[in-house]
């Protein structure tokens, strides 16, 4: 979903998942006649959609009241027009996983790190203990799109045998993405 229009003043909406709730509020009723447009969606799809395609559809908490707040039941929504036309600025996609690999784990002398970026962002990578705390910041730096690789020679004075987390975190100017791995370190 990218927008809501609407002419009707005090018109407010939220956007949960899948479910749009559109309501408004004013003092002074809002008279509807057949046809009348009450809001314009501006969406993305994957494909192009057809005035046949089940866009959307009345659910449960769909519903409309007259000027006294009694219910009408007997109402419909339907789609007038759609405009398929074809959006240059769309947006990338969040990340939502991260293609990162670590080796050797369990660690000792050096620990190589490899992921790749599908677009320019700030790659911050650290590895903490169990208590949440950074023992070491191995990258901390903007980065091109593409395959990245490095290795980290730990200062052992630093680490314990145990437990540590490698926790890498991507960000452009529309996200940030975490991912962490558990490492074990062995002297």
């Amino acid at each position: 979903m990218l927008d809501i229009i609407s002419e009707i003043p005090g018109l407010i909406h939220t956007i949960d998942g899948g479910s749009i709730q559109v309501s408004w509020f004013d003092l002074t009723p809002v008279t509807l006649q057949k046809g009348d447009a009450i809001l314009y969606l501006e969406l993305r799809t994957i494909e192009a959609v057809n005035a046949e395609d089940m866009i959307f559809f009345k659910g449960e908490k769909t519903e409309f009241g007259d000027a006294a707040a009694e219910p009408i039941t007997e109402f419909g929504l339907k789609i007038s027009r759609i405009d398929n036309s074809v959006v240059t600025d769309i947006p990338e996609e969040p990340y939502s996983s991260l293609d990162l690999s670590v080796f050797p784990n369990p660690f000792r002398d050096q620990l190589q790190v490899e992921y790749t970026l599908d677009r320019p962002a700030h790659v911050r990578v650290t590895i903490i203990n169990t208590m949440g705390a950074t023992v070491a910041e191995v990258v901390n730096a903007g980065q091109d799109a593409g395959n990245h690789s490095l290795v980290y020679h730990p200062q052992t004075a630093n680490y314990r045998p145990g437990v540590y987390f490698l926790r890498v975190e991507i960000a452009d100017d529309k996200q940030t993405f975490v991912d962490t791995i558990r490492l074990m370190f062995n002297r």
